[in-house]
């Protein structure tokens, strides 16, 4: 805090203007709110106005517990369930290394995803009987202005030069609810999500889509129940033409958010998964690597799922102090505690396991008992019918102990 006075005046404000600028040359890109809140407050306004004025410094920092300054992002609603009870107290000029439009667009994407079930009659696009998407995945349109039905699409397969030139067929293979690049394409309604959500030869066709893109990006779908993936035979090609061509990343973002939306979720972790592992763990795709951590996570639906993500991403993410996609401290204590709990589960089966051996039943003493004492066995063990155990427990022979006498 600053106190402000007459004579002062030209250097705080010389100072001022150093600091904001030094700030905003950090982020690339200059705030307008603060900017203009410098020009109306103190260049406009006469020297009587600062005699006793209250100038917050860029340094303070009232964030909440737990929160690093680097790891904090209020478009980020992942861990808000680690902080129910606690207030957020935010800073007054946050730094974050993150993304902020990124974390801002997978937001805005998530609330868009909400309710998707339910009755969307009130749509007014609906009432205007449009439905262009749903009619293209059930043959009745073609798109535009490529002119192909959705049938066709699996022709491409392996036309690899058509794929990565043609920029116009992408918005009509995976829908959204936003506009893309091709404004011949329609974008998807509320009443439309909710019929494509319960067709499931659109859903098929919507699948084999799918297929056609993963091969196009050297990935195979191995399991269509799990959505697991792996590498296909011609993946070095392909990621070649990946880390080329980085304008793939957009499209992969668009299939993740299309799965999502037309009731394939199950599809998005395992896809993304798959990218986390080829660049943070494989070294792979290091052009992809930027949008896997700030746009490809975020765009997973289920929150438990997207937590789980997060966490892989931090176990192979080096050097570790540069992770901002998460708060460490919770990473950090999650991976402690999922330790700890991993030990305590192997220690109570290794207890419950030795408590199972030595258990023996009631000796009972019979024809059976003499027999096995004097076939040189011990106690015999008794199963729930009556009947012994075919391996039997010998008792262990004692050593005769040897003492050694020591001369002084």
């Amino acid at each position: 805090r600053l106190f402000v006075q007459r004579q002062h005046f030209p250097a705080i404000r010389a100072r001022l203007w150093s600091s904001i600028l030094t700030q905003e040359r950090s982020l690339h890109q200059p705030d307008p709110m603060q900017l203009s809140w410098l020009h109306s407050s103190i260049l406009l306004k006469p020297a009587k106005h600062f005699q006793s004025v209250r100038w917050p410094t860029s340094r303070q920092i009232t964030m909440q517990s737990g929160f690093n300054s680097d790891d904090y992002c209020q478009y980020d609603s992942t861990w808000d369930d680690e902080y129910e009870n606690k207030p957020v107290k935010h800073k007054m000029y946050s730094r974050s290394r993150r993304n902020i439009y990124a974390a801002r667009d997978m937001q805005e994407f998530r609330h868009s995803c909400k309710n998707l079930d339910r009755d969307g009659n009130g749509d007014c696009s609906y009432e205007k009987g449009s439905l262009i998407n749903l009619k293209f995945y059930k043959g009745q349109l073609k798109s535009s202005p490529d002119n192909i039905q959705i049938d066709q699409f699996a022709d491409f397969m392996g036309r690899y030069d058509w794929l990565e030139m043609t920029h116009s067929y992408i918005q009509w293979m995976f829908p959204l609810q936003e506009r893309g690049m091709n404004w011949e394409a329609e974008v998807l309604t509320k009443k439309e999500i909710q019929l494509f959500r319960e067709d499931k030869e659109a859903k098929r066709k919507l699948v084999k889509s799918y297929e056609v893109m993963l091969d196009f990006y050297g990935i195979r779908l191995r399991n269509k129940d799990t959505g697991e993936v792996e590498r296909s035979s011609r993946w070095k090609e392909r990621f070649d033409n990946l880390n080329r061509n980085t304008h793939n990343n957009l499209r992969i973002t668009r299939i993740l958010k299309c799965l999502g939306t037309l009731g394939l979720e199950h599809y998005q972790a395992p896809l993304v998964k798959f990218f986390l592992t080829e660049t943070l763990r494989n070294n792979q795709l290091h052009r992809v690597k930027q949008s896997v951590l700030d746009y490809f996570i975020f765009a997973v639906l289920n929150k438990s799922e997207r937590k789980k993500l997060v966490v892989y991403a931090y176990e192979n993410f080096r050097p570790k102090e540069d992770f901002v996609w998460g708060p460490r401290k919770i990473l950090e204590n999650g991976k402690a505690k999922a330790k700890v709990e991993k030990e305590k589960v192997n220690c109570h089966e290794m207890r419950k396991e030795q408590s199972r051996r030595e258990i023996t039943p009631p000796f009972q003493v019979g024809k059976q008992s003499q027999q096995f004492a004097a076939n040189g066995y011990d106690k015999p063990f008794y199963m729930a019918g009556g009947q012994p155990k075919a391996q039997l427990r010998k008792p262990k022979k004692q050593k005769a102990r040897k003492i050694k006498f020591c001369m002084w």
